[in-house]
């Protein structure tokens, strides 16, 4: 028995330097996918990437502290103080802002591999970690120094705590999710149907597990602490932050059946026609992607580690698909980042 113990300890150990040996692989190429063009991209900029290059200009010239920017019809600030780091090492050139795109979303790959293993366990997180390396969605969005990346390695890592610390029921992880789930309010506006879809999870627990009361409780207190100054801020500036999404949205009934309908054929037909957000039509799914998401979809009840994780990403995909939904231009494969981790997680 003691034999059979040791052999069975060391075949867990190499599997599980294959697998990390393969998260390091799918990490390299990702990176690698994000490099290959940021040469003949060092004079490009889109008009949203100039606007945020010219803010972290003003911001690295006279420091300041301000949560959110006016200007381009409002902007969360936090994206443009980290691409001020970037300005102030590398220079004011576009290559400063697309390197802070790329390092990332790179993290974002990890986030993904963290965020499978809570739902799938070390190997579906490797596949997840892999699919979100190579899939051009992300691939694509990567290159572009905006601040809906910094929102979806937040997102990400807010969600990957929040399941850990409902698996362990530790205090620390409680309060680490929570301050994920609060710094995620500063990031981007498709970040609010996110943060309540954890907010709906936090109040689950609190009602249908005693022994995860006081957890769900501190975590929403962390995160509502977190929060308070921009919460204080969107009060007190409303105009300012309806601004962009006042511009943009299509909240009649009409208006969102349409954009349902346009989703639909996202998949299989016709994508984001804007060429600064994808291949101007080219759909999310071909046939075999497709083929791999039909099997995914079939295996992943047998896939996750608990059956409410199944709940769980069904509300996460909805509600990064939400913003999209509701606003103009749709399918606007920016606002709706959020539905490449739920791919990544379905290719198992």
């Amino acid at each position: 028995m003691p034999l059979a113990g040791a052999a069975e300890g060391r075949v867990g150990r190499r599997s599980g330097h294959a697998f990390n040996g393969l998260v390091i692989i799918f990490l390299l190429v990702g990176v690698l996918l994000r490099c290959a063009d940021l040469g003949p991209m060092e004079d490009m900029l889109t008009h949203d990437e100039a606007y945020n290059g010219v803010d972290a200009l003003s911001l690295f010239r006279e420091p300041r502290i301000t949560l959110f920017l006016t200007g381009n019809n409002g902007r969360e600030s936090t994206w443009v103080y980290l691409l001020t780091g970037f300005v102030w090492v590398f220079g004011a050139r576009p290559f400063a802002l697309r390197l802070a795109a790329l390092m990332v979303a790179t993290l974002s790959l990890a986030a993904t591999y963290a965020l499978g293993k809570e739902v799938l366990g070390r190997r579906g997180a490797t596949w997840a970690a892999g699919v979100m390396a190579v899939l051009y969605w992300h691939l694509h969005i990567s290159h572009l120094a905006l601040r809906a990346n910094l929102f979806l390695l937040v997102g990400t890592l807010a969600f990957a705590a929040l399941l850990r610390a409902v698996r362990t029921n530790a205090v620390a992880h409680w309060a680490v999710s929570g301050t994920a789930l609060g710094a995620l309010a500063y990031t981007y506006f498709s970040s609010y149907p996110w943060i309540l879809w954890a907010f709906l999870v936090l109040g689950g627990w609190f009602l249908v597990d005693r022994r995860r009361r006081r957890g769900a409780v501190l975590a929403g207190g962390v995160a509502a602490l977190v929060a308070l100054p921009m919460a204080f801020y969107v009060v007190t500036h409303l105009q300012y932050v309806l601004d962009r999404p006042g511009e943009v949205g299509a909240l009649t009934r009409a208006g969102v059946w349409e954009n349902v309908r346009l989703w639909a054929g996202a998949w299989f037909q016709r994508g984001d026609g804007c060429p600064e957000y994808n291949l101007p039509g080219r759909p999310i799914l071909d046939v075999y992607l497709g083929a791999l998401v039909g099997v995914g979809l079939a295996g992943l009840p047998f896939a996750v580690r608990r059956w409410w994780h199944l709940v769980w990403l069904a509300g996460m995909a909805f509600m990064a698909l939400l913003p999209s939904l509701l606003s103009d231009h749709a399918p606007h494969f920016l606002r709706a980042l959020g539905l490449t981790v739920a791919l990544s997680l379905i290719h198992i």
